[in-house]
């Protein structure tokens, strides 16, 4: 009995100890972090504005060591805020002074207030106040008081006011802690915490349980619906519903009601736990190989260029932008969005889907007609940019050296995010044997890799298309379970628009009508709710008039320029590796429609490849990109998707001997051109000019440049950099390009500078083109290069013109600055930086 006691005794004071362990290591850290760290009271700094914010609204403070942009205190970005109103707080030391820096581009903004809220007292200056309390300068037109507004009009490209006199503490009481109040507090939370730990612990224990064992109810058709709105959500298109028109939402609401009709009572409930049971794999070899076919080709170049140049001149500067803009929409709307959610997954466990699908539709419909929608919705759907915005928390909250790695994470991250969570989740296995020689064959192709580590749209779109393929491949002899793969691809259009097409093949390769007209409505029905989200986008883009489609004329669909031309650029990207592989896939798909047992399957691929290849040809916005691999990416996608008929042989005897085989031929195919590009990484970023496309990327040394001059010493902290911009393009947000540069120095962009420094424009730097890739033919003679004059070449005149004045402009800087720095590739000068 004494033995029985001794030993639960015994547990609990290993318990104990455990907890009091806890308890003092957890106290000794925040004891140290407190004498070592000051504590100071929060404020609150509020700026408001009316109707047009100032887009990248920045607000700098000095506390005591003046405005060296390494404190920024508030970023605003978004001009769609329902308050109207930019918040941040401060917890740092005392604030002496503050300016705000109104955005970049030249127009007038309007200033409402400045609010300062402390733990004792709150002090708001109105515009009338801050009209005598903040000073114009820089590029500051003037400020003038109206209509109970702060009117201020920006000319140049720095603009910004200071407040003056500073701030009194009488205004912001925004204080130090005393240590001796903060140590006692260290003491207190650990225990504290413990206590509310050795509380709560059963209680979570006894919620997960009754979660483990909680159902969702819902009629496969309340969960078109749900498809529905929450693909709205995803793009962001709710807010123009009003913008789409009467019958739209009409249309929509129609839609809603019908699928609201059958209720939850009497469907069998699913219990949550069951979404992650019965998910099969091939083992751990299989999984890792799967895993390093995919994700090591991306990781590896996203690794290796991390810190490079920012790439100009392509799309890249614009989707930044906008993802800067989304990650700011959904910061101000989180509440509004969890919210939405969160009753969504109550409803869906109580059986009350049909009630939310109602009061949500009609709660975005009334919020469309209360709040202006976002511009940037309108060119692209914008499904895309949510799932950046937690990267882009990231990079701006910790202060990482390129924002633009935020979209090249998120795009990385998505591999990871289909092999280990959607690909099981919805295709029901782990990363096996299967899916291996189809990402090997799919990744590894350098252009692939290269999307997947830049900002644009496509890579999420072809996952969820991959998805969608797959799933179909498994399961489309099974009538319930066809209209997955519709809905994978009704997402997958709401991130990129090209993905719609394959909406109609699917369907078509399921053959519905072999199950009645019964499972025929049912699939239409389907094929309705995927369609929707990208209706609703399509039609506020042909409200908008943003880039409607048109067909080329007969004579220009197909040209012997367009083919010549394709040819080349296919063999740039792809090699002889490359389009030796393509050649093998499309007859193993060939293969498959003949002589195989997939032939649905087989045939939709090639519909698929056939389509996209037609399509591109007649689009008139493709007429000058004939070759432009960006348009290639779907087709090479289902043409490696037809790997996935290999899983047969999983079953057979040496099935992963076959998968291996394929994995390894695709790799050695493929590295023709990947591993060349890797080993240009390891060179200075110009090497990779026009490597996507006759005008883009273009790098230019600009970090290099700064970095080389402020490592010799010529180059000062908060020094005004002028850049010259010799694209004939435009660098708009330099900062937002270079935020580690933005918080040491001034950077401003101008046009034509003179290579001359000045006291103005003490510290000049002059990038240049350098033209490797596929302008690197146009060096070679005549005889060569005079087949390849397609595309027209829009910049290239200018940038020759600009190159022919290195020499030149070398020498001006050599004599009118005392420090000249250079960058050089391949001997050619591609950057120069004089400091006066």
């Amino acid at each position: 009995m004494r033995a029985s006691v001794f030993s639960g005794g015994s547990k609990t004071l290993r318990l104990s100890r455990i907890k009091f362990g806890l308890l003092f290591v957890t106290t000794g850290i925040l004891v140290y972090w407190v004498m070592q760290n000051d504590l100071f009271l929060p404020l609150r700094i509020t700026v408001g504005y009316a109707a047009h914010a100032p887009k990248g609204l920045t607000a700098y403070i000095d506390t005591g060591h003046g405005f060296n942009e390494k404190e920024t205190l508030l970023f605003t970005g978004s001009r769609f805020s329902a308050d109207r109103r930019a918040t941040r707080v401060w917890s740092g030391p005392p604030i002496l002074n503050l300016r705000l820096d109104p955005g970049y581009r030249p127009r007038t903004i309007i200033l409402n207030s400045l609010c300062l809220d402390s733990l004792f007292r709150s002090t708001c200056w109105s515009a009338q106040e801050l009209a005598g309390k903040l000073k114009p300068a820089n590029d500051i037109g003037g400020a003038v008081l109206r209509d109970g507004g702060l009117y201020v009009t920006r000319d140049g490209p720095d603009p910004y006011l200071v407040y003056q006199g500073g701030f009194a503490e009488r205004y912001v009481e925004h204080a130090r802690v005393r240590n001796w109040v903060a140590v006692p507090v260290a003491f207190l939370l650990p225990v504290l915490l413990m206590l509310a730990w050795s509380w709560s612990a059963p209680r979570i224990v006894e919620l997960g349980r009754r979660f483990g064992q909680a159902s969702i109810r819902m009629t496969r058709w309340q969960g078109l619906g749900v498809f529905v709105l929450l693909s709205l959500i995803t793009t962001g298109n709710w807010l123009q519903l009003d913008d789409a028109g009467i019958p739209v939402w009409t249309a929509l609401l129609v839609f809603i009601v019908v699928v609201t009709i059958p209720g939850a009572i009497g469907v069998e409930p699913r219990p949550l736990k069951t979404f992650f049971q019965g998910i099969r794999g091939d083992g751990y070899p299989a999984a890792v190989a799967a895993i390093l076919s995919a994700a090591f080709p991306v990781f590896a170049l996203l690794a290796l260029t991390w810190e490079q140049e920012f790439p100009y001149v392509g799309d890249q500067h614009f989707h930044l932008d906008i993802d800067r803009a989304t990650y700011y929409f959904v910061r101000d709307h989180l509440w509004e969005l969890s919210g939405i959610l969160l009753t969504l997954f109550f409803c869906m466990l109580l059986g009350w889907v049909r009630i939310w699908l109602l009061a949500a539709f009609m709660f975005f419909l009334a919020w469309s007609y209360t709040e202006v929608a976002p511009h940037y919705l309108v060119r692209y759907p914008g499904a895309g940019r949510f799932l950046v915005a937690p990267f882009f928390h990231l990079a701006e909250n910790y202060g990482w050296n390129s924002m633009l790695n935020a979209a090249r994470l998120a795009n990385a991250f998505g591999i990871l995010a289909w092999l280990l969570v959607l690909r099981p989740l919805i295709v029901r296995r782990w990363p096996d044997w299967s899916i291996a020689p189809v990402a090997a064959a799919f990744f590894f192709q350098a252009e692939v890799a290269y999307y997947f580590t830049s900002s644009y749209l496509e890579p999420w779109s072809l996952i969820f298309v991959l998805l969608a393929i797959e799933h179909h491949m498994r399961f489309g002899e099974e009538p319930a379970r066809t209209g997955t793969a519709m809905l994978m691809i009704g997402f997958a259009a709401v991130i990129k628009e090209a993905a719609i097409f394959m909406l109609p093949i699917i369907w078509l390769s399921g053959r519905p009508w072999r199950f009645g007209p019964r499972h025929v409505f049912s699939t239409v029905v389907t094929g309705v709710a995927a369609a929707a989200p990208f209706l609703v986008y399509y039609a506020i883009r042909s409200h908008a008039g943003e880039r409607p489609f048109r067909m080329v004329g007969p004579d220009q669909f197909i040209t012997i320029d367009k083919l010549v031309e394709t040819y080349y650029q296919l063999d740039f990207h792809y090699g002889w590796g490359g389009l030796l592989l393509s050649a093998v896939l499309l007859s193993w798909l060939v293969f498959n429609v003949f002589g195989g047992t997939r032939r649905a399957s087989a045939l939709m691929l090639l519909g698929g490849i056939l389509f996209y290849q037609a399509f591109n040809y007649l689009e008139a916005t493709s007429l000058g990109y004939a070759g432009y691999t960006r348009y290639y990416l779907f087709p090479y996608l289902l043409l490696c998707a037809g790997l996935l008929f290999l899983q047969r042989h999983n079953e057979r005897h040496r099935g992963s001997v076959i998968a291996a085989t394929a994995v390894a031929v695709s790799i050695v195919l493929n590295a023709q051109v990947l591993f060349p590009y890797y080993a240009k990484t390891r060179q200075h970023d110009a090497v990779r000019n026009f490597t996507e496309h006759y005008d883009a990327p273009v790098f230019m040394p600009i970090r290099t440049l700064v970095d080389k001059a402020a490592i010799s010493g010529a180059l000062r902290e908060n020094e005004r950099i002028t850049i010259n911009n010799p694209l004939a393009w435009g660098m708009p947000s330099i900062g937002l390009n270079y935020p580690d540069l933005s918080r040491r120095y001034k950077l401003v962009v101008e046009e034509n500078v003179d290579c001359v420094c000045r006291p103005e424009k003490s510290v000049v730097l002059q990038p240049f083109v350098f033209m490797g890739g596929l302008n690197s033919h146009l060096r070679v003679p005549e005889t060569r290069r005079a087949r390849q004059q397609f595309p027209k070449k829009r910049f290239y005149s200018i940038w020759v013109d600009r190159n022919n004045q290195r020499s030149a402009c070398l020498k001006s800087m050599g004599a009118s600055c005392s420090s000249v720095f250079e960058v050089r590739e391949q001997s050619e000068l591609v950057g120069i930086l004089g400091v006066l």
